[in-house]
């Protein structure tokens, strides 16, 4: 269909919102008649609009209420007093549902969850229902389109309101509690203190203006210039809060380049693989094609290889061009291969700058005139438009896929031909179908040609590359201890560290290197460490835990929500158990429809979990200790004293002839379930036992723990008769010790 004015076209048919009856239109972008949405969601209400003709598909994600780290956007509309003042009220109504459409259509973009829209304003989640390690930047970046898209809007309108419309936002970053989510009425319950900031933020923005928090800027500076305001006093709370003013986009593409931005350590332990790379490039430079495939999890160091690789090159002897896939533009063809074409022809980022047409044109013509068949297709694909480079009308479906490979596959190979050529794709996990045909397609045509072609990704991409003979894949593992400890030195900048330290951090982050970093950097931070003059690291305080940095835990968060929600239910019940976690104590509480037995082995072979006994019961661990803190901290804190009581009773159950050797695990499952009762009898047990073995300083600790929990049972002479002798134990028990202080003290 088209504009009934101007004619432009408009594809969509009318539509009603199923939700609430509201009929959606917009305005023609034009000229401003009324016309059909080019949108699938209801200005009036914001729910999302399905066509009844579809089959209905049900919610995959886990919608189980749990504790998430989520940014939170809210973004008001200035103007819209002045607006309803002049226009009629179903004008109005029609404006809204334009900018409200809008709006939707670029949250969406961004992978983000519109929770409510309220009057003039739209409150909007990024990290529900499924987390991405970089919230944050999504939030901002889609509050920077919203923003642009409603100037668009308010330039068409000006003369007919009277005044300009503006968007301003507020964003936080933060802890909420999800509730009982309904993907049919678009609504997700999340409540918490971090929703009420955004919403402050938002209140004190100046039209155009988007303020976000401190949490926020800490997640996303390395992507973002801001600048800081004055700080924000908020009712209840009894310190200022720090925020900060949106300026401009800095242009960082992956998760390295924002690491990288902040400095990089010392590169340690990847000799082999280095060595790899450039024997395959030697074989390139007499020309025989080469394909790599480098596999790891987020922050194992595959982009820092490939970084490292690409500094030893000679640039004078090799070209290479680079390009990357982003999860918000999965939906767009041929993404990789687009920016890898705006680099390698040297174009300005704007699609429309003056001349871009005649650089490009002139730009591949340089590499070879050969191309000149290619043009309309590189132009396409650019969204360059041209007059004298057009499509051909007689292309269509698989031919013109077809077309478009071969295009992409030429100009590699040509570029090849006059110097030769590293090809990096990076985060390959997020590709489009069509860039991943496109790249099998020139995989299989490499084998003569001076090409190498680096692609690097994540194990939750599913590849099949076929038996090439020239493809050699680089699997990349943590770190061991001593690599791990030289990055510790590095980030410290010190040559002795304190005594254990080194053996904590590995335990924690499993010889990840980003994760590494990230608690060294949160050591620093917090002032746990400080550094001398004479390079040793000193600790300020006795160090039992590390805490999870946000940037850790957005990366592992994002892994957890990707699996399917019997794995999900799997690792959550595992992490109230601990990091080691029988499979009969499992068998006894899951009740997912996949058998547990085939979901411990998809968690084994993603390398979530290991398992480190068979007999007589198996026994699994997490591979990162980190990972089980994320998945604990998610669940509900009385889903937790549930699953923690359960435990502890199945314990019992499964080793009634093994109860000493349990008490220690039953003292804990039960004083976290806060059954006192139980906690008290296997609290004190547990002391006992440790008393026998002389290990008196952990007796001590557990006797004090069971007085605490003494008093909260009810007042009578079986709790004062147990506590005498609690404390009869504990006063012989500082007399060994020589802790004269506290046993006067009794």
């Amino acid at each position: 269909m088209e504009c009934p004015k101007c004619h432009t076209e408009n594809p969509q048919k009318k539509k009603f919102c199923h939700e609430c009856g509201a009929k959606l239109s917009l305005l023609c972008s034009q000229c401003g008649v009324e016309i059909l949405p080019s949108d699938k969601f209801c200005g009036e209400c914001g729910k999302k609009i399905e066509d009844p003709t579809e089959k209905t598909k049900k919610p995959t994600a886990d919608f189980e209420g749990e504790r998430k780290h989520v940014t939170v956007l809210f973004s008001d509309l200035s103007g819209y007093t002045a607006m309803s003042e002049r226009l009629d009220p179903e004008e109005v109504k029609e404006i809204m549902s334009w900018i409200f459409g809008e709006v939707a259509q670029v949250v969406t973009k961004y992978k983000g969850f519109i929770e409510k829209f309220i009057g003039d304003a739209v409150m909007a989640l990024f990290g529900v229902p499924q987390a991405h390690e970089d919230d944050p930047v999504r939030a901002i970046k889609a509050a920077r389109e919203i923003h642009a898209a409603v100037n668009a809007i308010s330039s068409k309108l000006e003369e007919k309101i009277g005044q300009s419309l503006e968007m301003h936002s507020g964003i936080n970053t933060g802890l909420v509690v999800t509730g009982d989510v309904d993907m049919e009425k678009g609504t997700h319950g999340v409540v918490g203190d971090t929703i009420n900031l955004a919403s402050r933020l938002a209140d004190l923005a100046k039209p155009g203006e988007i303020i976000i928090s401190l949490e926020t800027r800490q997640l996303s500076a390395a992507h973002f210039k801001v600048k800081e305001i004055e700080p924000i006093t908020i009712k209840g709370k009894a310190q200022s809060i720090s925020a900060y003013s949106v300026e401009e986009e800095l242009g960082i593409a992956t998760l390295f380049d924002a690491s990288a931005k902040q400095g990089l350590t010392v590169y340690t332990g990847r000799a082999q693989e280095l060595t790899v790379l450039h024997s395959c490039l030697e074989k390139v430079a007499v020309g025989k094609g080469q394909f790599v495939t480098v596999v790891g999890e987020a922050g194992v160091g595959k982009s820092r290889l490939l970084y490292e690789f690409q500094n030893a090159i000679d640039k004078n002897k090799v070209k290479v061009w680079h390009g990357y896939c982003q999860s918000f533009w999965s939906a767009t063809n041929y993404f990789p291969f687009i920016n890898i074409l705006r680099r390698g022809l040297h174009l300005r980022e704007e699609k429309k700058s003056k001349g871009v047409h005649e650089i490009a044109v002139s730009s591949i013509y340089a590499i070879n005139q050969k191309l000149e068949k290619y043009l309309p297709f590189y132009l396409n694909l650019l969204s360059i438009p041209s007059e004298d480079y057009p499509l051909p009308e007689h292309l269509e479906g698989q031919e013109l896929k077809n077309a478009f490979q071969d295009a992409i596959a030429a100009i590699s190979i040509l570029k090849s031909e006059r110097q030769p050529l590293v090809l990096i794709l990076e985060d390959w996990q997020w590709v489009d179908e069509a860039s991943d045909s496109a790249l099998k397609h020139l995989v299989s045509v490499i084998g003569t040609h001076p090409l190498m072609v680096v692609t690097i990704y994540r194990p939750i991409y599913s590849s099949n590359w076929g038996n090439w003979s020239y493809h050699t894949p680089i699997v990349l593992k943590p770190l061991d201890g001593l690599h791990s400890k030289n990055i510790v030195k590095s980030v410290f900048g010190v040559e002795h560290l304190p005594k254990g330290l080194v053996e904590l951090i590995i335990t924690r982050t499993g010889g990840n290197p980003l994760f590494i970093e990230e608690v060294c950097h949160s050591l620093i931070e917090g002032g746990v460490v400080e550094v001398h003059e004479a390079k040793q690291a000193i600790l300020t305080q006795a160090l039992e835990a590390l805490a999870i940095p946000d940037k850790v835990q957005a990366i592992i968060s994002a892994r957890l929500d990707r699996l399917d929600p019997d794995a999900k239910e799997t690792l959550r019940i595992a992490s109230v158990v601990g990091r080691r976690f029988e499979r009969p104590i499992l068998e006894k509480i899951y009740k997912g429809k996949v058998l547990l037995s085939q979901v411990l082995e998809k968690l084994k072979a993603l390398e979530m979990i290991q398992q480190t006994r068979v007999f007589p019961e198996a026994e699994y661990w997490f591979r990162h200790a980190l990972t089980k803190e994320v998945v604990y901290n998610s669940l509900l804190l009385q889903r937790r004293k549930d699953l923690h009581g359960l435990v502890g009773q199945i314990i019992e159950e499964l080793y009634p002839d093994r109860i000493e050797e349990q008490v220690n695990l039953l003292q804990y499952h039960f004083s976290m379930a806060e059954s006192w009762p139980k906690a008290v009898h296997y609290g004190r047990q547990s002391a006992e036992k440790a008393l026998r073995l002389s290990q008196f300083h952990e007796a001590v600790t557990l006797f004090e723990h069971v007085l605490k929990w003494l008093l909260q049972l009810p007042e009578d002479r079986l709790r004062l008769e147990t506590q005498i002798d609690i404390l009869l134990q504990q006063e012989r028990l500082y007399e060994t010790l020589g802790r004269r202080d506290q046993q006067q003290k009794i």
